[in-house]
């Protein structure tokens, strides 16, 4: 009995004893894992255990504070690198049934993951999982420095603060960097159902220009049904409403966009800027987007109406329709019309077809007046296909005199373009021609052009002509940038209804110019002659124009000239020798007779000689007139006489130019002015400075005029841009102004006077005084001379802008 109990027992002890076993040694596993792990070498020891895991300088624990310089992982395919890497965590909130991860740092983390081999499976709708944690969260600070996946840049910076338990979490702060751009975020979520969120977003973008770009948006709604709501400000200001739904395979969207203004770029003219500008997508990633846009041109004519509309998708943009219609009613309203569409799928491929119906397309530029030549329909297609381009083009213009038509097609790339079939038709002629141009390298050309009865007047009234004939060029760009091309024309027909012929060649070579023989014949007027311009220069020219109307209307007479040219760029001579016969411009002007005598010599100087007789001109008339030009642009000497019947004078200036011609400063060094009917000489006493500054400001130094005991005297003054005049008339006789009173009427005094005067903007600002004294006047009443004298008289004038102010003082013994 005592042997069967002793085997019994036995039997439950070590029963008991492996249960206990069994239930301690996870409990003593735990323990001896956690005693490990709160060691610095417990976790460095268990760390070596993971297979592909490599630390350098890591130290503390796992268990609370740890840091290493870098950690590497490398299995399954799969390669990471942690550079600075920081973790400090608080056991302790275990208690408390909360997770609390104080600090989570890293400079860099940089993923490499290898391609796979299997198909990629088509993307299906997203379901987000229950997340329901048993304990609390709290992230305390995450700053996560640059990643990296397969070498492409995912962020800058990454930093958050959170919390939250169950499926409920607050974000405090979220702040995203990826080089210019900036996201920071704030607000719920929900970790159930459709993940249910209400987040402020602020998001800093680079604008194309200005200070800053800004997007102040508020999600809400949920992860599968998201609606957006917010405000741009700085580079674009708008409002912005929206709806999509992330988790759905399709990508679908709803978005608007509202702004009163916008400038896309500040480049553009502000007649460009988009005024109640309305944006509309509306589709999905999958299928592609309708977008609608419309909004206003502030052209310098009145408002534009301009909308757009298509269907975007990532691989084009089809079906494009852009309307723009110019200001006025229905009836006068110009269009443009603008279908087509853009592929970016494999290559860049565009088509478009245009149709322009009396738009006033000059009036998206600022300062630009209509041209002369109105454009009124032009119709068209244009391709475009990987660098390649074509076109056919038709266009309807009016002009001065009448109506035309342009055709033309167009086909090149970048580095060639074809201009073929070119026909102008107007009323007067057409134009027809073909070019080819190369810019793969040096800039070569190709080009031809027919004249049939063209008109030029059809532009230009005054260029009225009927003109046939060749024009042909072709050359190519040298590496220095100059030209090597021939030019030659050969052109008959009618100028201004007289018969015209014009030949000639142009050659250009290494920086040579030549043009070897040029010849134009207008009904009796030839101009004949040849030049060359390079490192020497030589030329002639012979002008016969006895029918000077023909070239311009409105100038009748006779002209010769003859023009010989030679020396160097930089040292150039020649003679030039002009004389002209019976010359009227529009009744306006005529001249007798007219000679140019000039000579240019090595270093600029110039010697030259111009007569004029019998010049008239409103009811004016110069017996002769003669200048002299000579010397050099720092020191030259310029004198003119003048005869008329009234007066003749003579005037001699000397000074020099300035280096770029805006300036000139000298002195009026002798003059002269002879009144034959006073018989009165005056004359300049001393040299006066003349001074004309590169600010366009003219002034004259002191100076006077004296005869016998009279003078007229000034001091310094200016007299451009705002003359400020001030001079000073002493023992002036009056009798010199007899030519200027009426027959009946002699005058014997004489007169002192000071005038101040300058003349603004809005008008006179000075005063005039004058004293005559003692004097008489003579009277002539019925054939005989009365006599009236005075002891004095005064007059004194105050002159402003808008008025003036008048006093006179006589008085004598019958006065």
């Amino acid at each position: 009995m005592t042997d069967v109990k002793r085997k019994r027992r036995s039997w439950r002890f070590w029963l008991l004893l492996a249960l206990a076993i069994l239930v301690l040694l996870p409990i003593v596993l735990v323990a001896v894992l956690l005693l490990i792990l709160r060691s610095e070498v417990g976790t460095a020891w268990a760390l070596d255990q993971i297979p592909g895991l490599q630390t350098q300088g890591d130290k503390g624990s796992l268990f609370g504070y740890w840091r290493a310089d870098s950690l590497r992982w490398q299995g399954y395919g799969v390669g990471v690198t942690i550079e600075a890497v920081v973790v400090d965590w608080s056991p302790g909130c275990l208690l408390s049934k909360e997770l609390c991860l104080d600090t989570l740092h890293a400079d860099a983390i940089d993923l490499k993951l290898q391609p796979s081999d299997e198909p990629e499976e088509p993307r299906g709708d997203i379901s987000l999982p229950l997340v329901n944690l048993p304990i609390g969260l709290k992230i305390g600070d995450v700053r996560l420095g640059l990643f990296t996946v397969n070498d492409g840049k995912v962020w800058d910076s990454l930093e958050i603060e959170a919390g939250g338990s169950g499926t409920d979490w607050v974000i405090d702060r979220a702040n995203y960097r990826l080089d210019d751009i900036s996201v920071n975020a704030s607000g719920r979520l929900g970790t159930r159902g459709d993940w249910p969120l209400d987040l402020d977003v602020d998001v800093s973008l680079p604008p194309p220009y200005g200070d800053d770009w800004q997007l102040a948006l508020n999600l809400t709604g949920s992860a599968k049904d998201l609606r957006l709501s917010g405000r741009s400000s700085g580079y674009l200001s708008a409002g912005l409403e929206g709806r999509g739904a992330p988790l759905d395979r399709r990508l679908p969207l709803r978005l608007s966009l509202r702004s009163e203004s916008f400038l896309p770029l500040d480049t553009l003219p502000s007649t460009l800027t988009l005024t109640n500008w309305q944006l509309s997508l509306d589709g999905s990633l999958e299928k592609g987007f309708a977008t609608r846009s419309t909004m206003t041109l502030p052209g310098t004519e009145g408002a534009i109406a301009t909308s757009l509309r298509g269907m975007l998708t990532t691989a084009g943009a089809s079906d494009l329709v852009l309307d723009m219609a110019g200001p006025g009613d229905d009836a006068g309203q110009g269009t443009l019309k603008i279908e087509g569409d853009v592929s970016w799928d494999e290559v860049l491929t565009a088509t478009a077809e245009i149709g322009l119906e009396a738009f006033p397309w000059y009036s998206l530029i600022p300062e630009f007046d209509p041209l002369p030549v109105s454009l009124r329909s032009l119709n068209g297609e244009v391709s475009y296909r990987d660098n390649s381009y074509n076109a056919r083009l038709e266009a309807a213009v009016s002009g001065p005199l009448g109506d035309a038509d342009l055709k033309t097609a167009l086909e090149g790339n970048l580095e060639t373009v074809s201009l073929s079939d070119l026909v102008v038709s107007t009323g007067a002629g057409s134009l027809r021609g073909n070019a080819d141009v190369d810019f793969a390298g040096q800039l070569s050309w190709q080009a031809g052009l027919t004249l049939d009865q063209f008109n030029p007047g059809f532009w230009v009234p005054v260029l009225q002509a009927s003109l046939n004939g060749d024009l042909n060029s072709q050359g190519q760009l040298a590496d220095d940038g100059l030209p090597d091309m021939t030019a030659d024309w050969d052109i008959s027909g009618t100028w201004q209804e007289e018969p015209a012929v014009t030949r000639g060649e142009l050659q250009a070579s290494g920086g040579t110019w030549d043009v070897p023989d040029l010849n134009l014949e207008v009904g009796e007027n030839r101009i004949n002659g040849s030049g060359r311009w390079g490192s020497e220069i030589a030329g002639n020219l012979d002008i016969r124009v006895p029918e000077p109307e023909i070239l311009l209307p409105g100038l009748a007479g006779e002209l010769v000239a003859s023009l010989v040219v030679r020396g160097t760029p930089k040292d150039p001579q020649g003679d030039l020798s002009v004389t002209a016969n019976d010359l009227v411009w529009q009744d306006d002007v005529t001249i007798t007779m007219a000679e140019l005598e000039a000579s240019l010599r090595s270093g600029f100087a110039l010697n030259a000689k111009a007569t004029a007789e019998d010049v008239r001109a409103a009811d004016q008339r110069l017996e002769r007139l003669d200048l002299g030009l000579s010397g050099t642009q720092q020191a030259h000497r310029l004198t003119i006489r003048a005869l008329h019947d009234e007066a003749d004078l003579a005037l001699a200036l000397a000074g020099g130019a300035g280096d770029t011609w805006d300036s000139w400063r000298g002195s009026l060094n002798s003059g002269e002015i002879k009144l034959p009917g006073p018989s009165q000489v005056w004359t300049l006493d001393q040299p006066a400075e003349l001074d004309y500054s590169k600010d366009g400001t003219l002034t004259f130094g002191a100076h006077c005029w004296r005869w016998q005991e009279s003078s007229v005297c000034a001091g310094d003054q200016t007299l451009m841009p705002n003359p400020q005049l001030a001079y000073q008339i002493n023992n002036f006789p009056s009798k010199a102004l007899a030519s200027l009173l009426p027959e009946t009427i002699r005058w014997d005094a004489r007169i002192n006077a000071d005038v101040k005067l300058a003349m603004t903007d809005n008008g006179p600002d000075g005063t005039v005084s004058l004293d005559a004294g003692a004097g008489e006047f003579e009277v002539l009443v019925q054939e005989d001379w009365e006599t009236l004298r005075h002891d004095s008289l005064t007059v004194s004038v105050d002159m402003k802008p808008q008025m003036a102010d008048v006093a006179v003082r006589l008085a004598g013994p019958e006065l």
